[in-house]
């Protein structure tokens, strides 16, 4: 599945916003024979941060790493290596760090701590 730019600078705005439901509005209009539905910022322009998405998904590539490499261990040599090795080298590969990325994102955005987030 490809995110494009616009999908995740949408994400970030709702993850951004602490009432959804008081920043955003749903329109439909009437003009054109299929009604258009737009979705528009009602909330107050806030002060700017600076944040730099790709240093903050860098930034959690180490721990989310090293949480997939402990899955594929192999718990009963040599019995498990082979599965334990075509496991590693399926988690591995790139595309497999953005959904936890967006889990432990939403973990810190609603105040849960870091240990066992796992």
């Amino acid at each position: 599945m490809k995110i494009s730019t616009a999908g995740l600078l949408t994400i970030a705005a709702l993850c951004a916003s602490t009432h959804t439901s008081e920043a955003f509005s749903i329109t439909t209009s009437k003009k054109h024979a299929s009604g258009i539905t737009t979705l528009r910022s009602t909330a107050e322009p806030q002060a700017k941060t600076e944040f730099n998405l790709n240093e903050y998904i860098m930034a959690m590539q180490p721990d989310i790493t090293k949480i997939l490499e402990e899955t594929c261990v192999s718990l009963d040599p040599p019995m498990t290596d082979l599965i334990s090795e075509s496991m590693r080298y399926s988690l591995m590969a790139g595309g497999k760090r953005i959904r936890p990325v967006f889990c432990l994102s939403a973990r810190e955005k609603f105040g849960g701590r870091k240990e066992g987030a796992q």
